[in-house]
């Protein structure tokens, strides 16, 4: 008797966590309804204490999935964009959309962009500004500088992470190591990509996200070498 009443007890239990969990999902767009790829999301309780967090996909969309029911506070932010926090109830599958103000400072006619960044469907260019090259005496703390989002860089380790797991980085389409990048000249960065999802179809052995950061004097050399070629770093290969 007791071990049936002990049996009815669990299966009431794991149905009660079961009912408990939900999920949050929605998409981050700008004001013009288009949609934000590669931008961060936190999910906090009502404290700001972090929960977990996720980036969106290429149309924008991001999914917390097998959450509790309850109060939290969900936080976008992205390169470009204003930060946003939004108040969310979860009860049942909820669906909770962004909407973030691109950052721009408003000079006379001329219209200054806070963040020079191109974004495509897979990855992120991005520029460092005179400031973010000043305040940065590696390769590690311009990456921390940049605030790639989903992206978190511990400058003391050399580790550098998103929500799922650790991120290559190469130096001019080569793989890199920590001392390579650790001693890498700021100033002499000209670009970074960061390619969340790496195309199968170009890159077949490499699966996790990555980051590279292209030298100005490889660029150089590279043209005084081949004039009439192009090294595209993301598929390998050296064009015509």
């Amino acid at each position: 008797m007791k071990i049936c009443l002990l049996i009815i007890a669990l299966i009431v239990s794991i149905n009660s966590f079961s009912v408990a969990q939900t999920s949050l999902c929605g998409y981050v767009y700008d004001n013009k309804q288009n949609h934000i790829p590669f931008a961060t999301v936190r999910l906090l309780q009502q404290d700001s204490t972090y929960i977990q967090g996720c980036t969106t996909d290429s149309i924008g969309k991001y999914t917390f999935a097998n959450i509790s029911k309850g109060n939290y506070l969900v936080s976008f932010s992205c390169i470009g964009y204003d930060s946003e926090t939004i108040a969310a109830t979860v009860n049942n599958d909820t669906i909770l959309n962004a909407i973030l103000t691109e950052n721009t400072k408003q000079l006379g006619e001329v219209t200054v962009y806070a963040e020079p960044i191109i974004r495509l469907d897979n990855k992120l260019i991005i520029r460092p500004s005179q400031q973010q090259t000043k305040h940065s005496s590696t390769g590690y703390d311009l990456l921390y500088n940049l605030m790639i989002p989903g992206i978190d860089v511990n400058r003391s380790t050399g580790d550098v992470s998103t929500f799922n797991g650790s991120v290559t980085l190469y130096i001019n389409g080569v793989k890199s190591t920590y001392l390579e990048v650790k001693n890498l000249r700021p100033r002499d960065v000209e670009k970074i990509e960061y390619i969340a999802r790496p195309l199968p179809a170009n890159m077949p052995a490499i699966t996790q996200p990555l980051i590279t950061l292209q030298n100005k004097k490889h660029r150089e050399a590279m043209s005084l070498s081949m004039p009439n070629r192009q090294l595209d770093i993301q598929k390998g290969i050296i064009t015509q």
